[in-house]
């Protein structure tokens, strides 16, 4: 694996996912709320310490603890990985309960996905039926499944555009 890089004085936007509850998983488990910094105290490290965040929703969404999207800026020190940043601090912008829009992505996802095997006759009706209501029932298990299969890199930018669209409709 290759060392975070590191930058200092920087500024990128993000997204941030939180449990039902809002608080913060580490630390001081206080309630997240919209226009506050978090500041990290102490040596950063990826997944050990920081202000955490993803470019893209969809990377943010493979550490989702729970439905509540936050729109972040992270600033100050910051190291990147190749699918998240830690930072020394993190502004929360805007957040919302992000459930039904979970929901609508993982039917999204996996209509594409169940086309396909229907359409080279991997599929009968019923069991497309059947797909499709387990879908809707396990939506953000979907979406994540989705989102980690290597095989769709391609698709995946597009899931991101629409999923980072469905979400700033929460703004």
């Amino acid at each position: 694996m290759t060392p975070p890089r590191v930058g200092r004085g920087k500024m990128m936007l993000g997204w941030h996912w939180l449990a039902e509850d809002q608080r913060l998983r580490f630390g001081t488990k206080e309630v997240v709320k919209a226009g506050e910094t978090y500041t990290a105290e102490g040596p950063l490290r990826m997944c050990r310490n920081g202000m955490h965040a993803s470019r893209r929703a969809i990377d943010a969404l493979e550490y989702a603890p729970g439905p509540v999207i936050c729109r972040v800026r992270l600033y100050g020190e910051i190291q990147h990985d190749i699918d998240k940043s830690v930072a020394r601090h993190r502004t929360v912008l805007w957040m919302a309960d992000a459930t039904a829009i979970l929901h609508e992505f993982a039917l999204v996802c996996g209509e594409a996905a169940l086309g396909q095997w229907w359409l080279r006759g991997e599929a009968t009706d019923q069991e497309l039926a059947t797909a499709w209501t387990t879908a809707w029932t396990t939506a953000r298990a979907a979406a994540r499944v989705a989102a980690r299969d290597a095989a769709w890199t391609t698709a995946r930018a597009a899931q991101n555009m629409i999923l980072e669209l469905m979400l700033e409709s929460l703004r």
